[in-house]
């Protein structure tokens, strides 16, 4: 039981959404455990399941409202469609792209 605790809290750490992709992949172990850990990709799935090509019931571009008041009252709040949000953490959404990271 220790064992399995153990090897998914290391997938858990690894799975993209504590760490960033891009930082895992410079050191070749954790790159490896990004390429074999099951929850990144499921996370990964729900990602692009949510975000990728969002439209609303109009058919127009559905953007997402980013409000940093709780930062500091004076920035803005900021609206930005999906498939940013997902470039923004290097999340690909073509199955080229996934290819290429194995």
């Amino acid at each position: 039981n220790v064992v399995g605790g153990l090897v998914t809290m290391v997938f858990m750490l690894t799975g993209g959404f504590m760490v960033d992709r891009e930082a895992l992949k410079s050191n070749p172990l954790t790159e490896f455990l990004l390429i074999t850990d099951p929850m990144a990709y499921a996370f990964e799935a729900m990602m692009i399941n949510q975000f990728h090509a969002a439209e609303t019931e109009d058919g127009q571009p559905l953007y997402y409202l980013i409000n940093t008041t709780y930062c500091a009252s004076s920035f803005p709040v900021i609206s930005v469609d999906g498939d940013t949000i997902l470039s923004t953490f290097n999340y690909a959404t073509t199955h080229k792209v996934q290819k290429e990271d194995l």
